[in-house]
């Protein structure tokens, strides 16, 4: 239309080429000659992908469409609801989308597309112009511009696949010609790590061993490959299809070795900058990533790798800073319990954390059994309640009410353990009518164990099979006069199998002395009770045994046990006590090895993994393990924790290593910090000020 001299789309990028999560902003430009009735205008932003082909052999036609985003918003030129003729000249109209955090990144290929358009669309009403010209039906004018969208892949996200360590892939090829054999070719692939970002520069060390009897006229190569997998519908939906395109990024061209000879070279695969990041969830098109060693003959190695789009996140640093820094729901209260174990008052003494708990814990005790699942597998099932109640004392009281479940929950598993030969489902059904017995202790969501086990064998409904069993897991030895002799000889033979009950049948029918007999398989008795007393936390009959174990049993059960014990990160109220006995006999070797253990997890595993010990570490460990914990590799704890942001770590910190030695350590970190730790560090530091 000639009266419509402009109607673009410019966008606030330079390019087209945009990240999930962030802004789409533009201006939509008109330029009129003359007035003219605009009735609506439009400015949408649209996502979809689409998969299409048509079966050569059954001439099915398979078509999916799956739409992805779909905003639109309605913009005016005049006062809003007219239909006034817009004057001429030239406007300029802003808008802006929020992206979602991942969109699938765009794509294009034979099979299908994943395509974003950001449109505007105008419909000119009829009537009449200055132009005496009449507009007898309304038109409309439609400007389109395709977004290059990229997905927000970040390393932590692609940590689930277990790439983010040292893989490699090893293979041992057998070569035929002239109808016999001609020996072999060994080849492997190493990386670093199996994670990229878009633009890096993959090195790979390849080692090849030529076993054959002659050399081989071939050259072989090393590709970097994106394939593609397309997934769609037939058109009346009745079956299925599957399509993959495999696209080369780039390849290197290696000689094979001489007959005899191994050689080892580094090679390097550019991966380009357009390059789309690995897909997190798609339902109709997958891009992943390998490395394929072509020896030729259809002798092919293939490594799985990923590719990220960004390394940090750095907008959820801005937003954890502006968030701040809340102690109170950080830690868990038994978390703070122990951590304050000496202070007075206990940390939870106030009028609202009391009632909270006191609420917490009945309500737990009374929709249990209904609200939640209890099994392995266990999730809080139950909707957050209505308690009629301002939204702030809501949604603490909801945080303990979760605590409680948990709490109640692990503690539930722990007892069903002592049911080997029974099914999950069973024992659970069973144990839940003692949930009226629980006690708890005193300033925190903790089940008091030993004060809910002499509720639990004092109520009628207990069976005796069951009262023995919960005797020998607390080592309550006065307790097994109130069974006969005669019960005990029975229940020799129909309780399973099990370390516990040997060990207790083994004192009670031959002797109590059995700590210091020297036959071998009395003291794996004794080592077998103690090692399952440690991994499944019950923390009494660990220290029953302790006080009675000789240097030489202790060393061999808690020892050898102790690098795996520390990386199950769980039973802290063992952990606490061993560490204390342990530091007191050998602080130097046990601080080793457990520091060793905290830096090799990180290493294997990654932070996250890490911060989960480093945290059950600093909560439960002694005061040696701490500060030596703290000090080790140059203060390395507190530079990991500040490196990634962790509030949560760094008052664990606070709490756990002393003033000075903090401050000591902030020091010497200091000069090395980036603008952003510095940020970190003013929002989340107490006690030391930063000029």
């Amino acid at each position: 239309m000639k009266h419509l001299e402009c109607f673009d789309i410019i966008l606030n990028s330079e390019t087209n080429r945009i990240f999930a999560g962030t802004v789409l902003s533009g201006h939509l430009v008109i330029a009129l000659t003359v007035p003219i009735r605009i009735g609506q205008l439009v400015v949408a932003f649209t996502g979809e992908m689409r998969t299409k082909w048509v079966d050569k052999v059954s001439e099915n036609i398979f078509d999916s469409v799956e739409p992805i985003v779909n905003f639109k918003t309605q913009m005016y030129l005049n006062e809003r609801g007219t239909d006034d003729p817009v004057e001429p000249g030239n406007y300029s109209l802003p808008f802006q989308f929020t992206l979602p955090l991942h969109l699938p990144s765009s794509f294009q290929a034979e099979f299908g597309f994943i395509r974003y358009v950001c449109f505007a669309t105008a419909t000119i009403l009829p009537g009449q112009t200055c132009s005496m010209a009449t507009t007898k039906q309304c038109k409309e004018f439609k400007v389109e511009k395709e977004i290059d969208i990229v997905d927000v892949v970040r390393f932590q996200d692609l940590r689930h696949v277990g790439r983010q360590r040292p893989v490699q892939a090893e293979e041992c090829f057998e070569l035929i010609g002239c109808c016999r054999k001609q020996g072999r070719i060994e080849a492997l692939i190493r990386l670093d790590e199996g994670v990229f970002l878009v633009g890096d520069t993959i090195l790979a060390k390849l080692e090849i061993q030529n076993c054959s009897r002659r050399r081989p006229l071939r050259r072989c190569s090393l590709f970097l490959l994106q394939e593609a997998l397309f997934h769609a519908q037939s058109f009346h939906g009745t079956t299925s299809s599957n399509r993959t395109l495999v696209k080369v990024l780039d390849v290197a061209t290696l000689q094979l070795p001489h007959p005899g000879d191994r050689v080892s070279q580094n090679v390097e695969l550019h991966i380009p900058q357009n390059t789309q990041p690995s897909s997190l969830d798609a339902p109709l098109i997958r891009l992943r990533y390998r490395l394929k060693l072509d020896l030729g003959d259809s002798c092919e190695l293939i490594l799985p790798i990923d590719i990220a789009s960004i390394k940090k996140n750095k907008p959820a640093l801005f937003n954890a800073l502006a968030e701040g820094f809340n102690e109170n729901m950080v830690l868990t209260s038994k978390e703070q319990a122990t951590l304050f174990a000496d202070s007075t008052p206990p940390p939870i003494a106030s009028l609202k954390s009391l009632t909270c708990r006191a609420i917490a814990i009945k309500f737990v005790s009374i929709n249990f059994g209904s609200d939640c699942s209890f099994g392995k597998n266990f999730s809080l099932k139950c909707q957050k309640p209505s308690f009629n109640i301002v939204v702030a004392l809501e949604d603490d009281l909801w945080n303990w009410i979760k605590e409680a479940v948990n709490e109640l929950q692990a503690w539930l598993e722990k007892i069903a353990s002592l049911f080997v030969d029974l099914v999950f489902e069973d024992v659970s059904g069973y144990l839940m009518q003692f949930i009226g017995k629980i006690h708890w202790r005193r300033g925190c969501i903790e089940v008091d164990e030993v004060r809910t086990v002499e509720a639990i064998i004092n109520t009628d409904e207990i069976c005796p099979r069951f009262a023995f069993q919960l005797f020998c897991a607390y080592a309550m030895v006065e307790k097994f006069e109130l069974i006969s002799v005669y019960y005990l000889r029975q229940l020799e033979f129909t309780l399973p199998s099990h370390p516990l009950y040997h060990f207790w049948f083994y004192v009670i029918f031959k002797q109590w002395n059995v700590f210091n007999e020297l036959a071998i398989t009395t003291r794996m008795l004794v080592s077998n009770v103690f090692t399952w007393a440690m991994y499944h936390g019950f923390v009494e009959l660990t220290e029953f045994l302790w006080c009675r174990m000789n240097q030489s049993q202790l060393e061999m059960s808690c020892v050898i046990h102790w690098n795996r014990f520390c990386k199950n990160a769980t039973n802290g109220r063992v952990f606490a006590y061993l560490c204390n006995k342990l530091c007191q006999r050998n602080e130097n070797s046990i601080c080793r090895m457990t520091i060793a253990c905290f830096f090799r997890t990180v290493q294997r595993r990654g932070f996250r993994e890490g911060s989960s010990l480093l945290a059950f570490l600093l909560i439960n460990g002694c005061a040696i393990l701490k500060a030596r914990l703290f000090e080790a590799k140059g203060f390395e704890v507190l530079r990991s924790v500040v490196k990634h942001f962790d509030f949560r770590l760094y008052r664990i910190l606070e709490l756990s290593i002393s003033p000075d030695q903090l401050e000591k350590a902030i020091q010497t970190l200091r000069p090395h910090f980036t603008k952003e730790e510095f940020n970190f560090f003013r929002s989340a530091h107490r006690r030391h000020q930063f000029t």
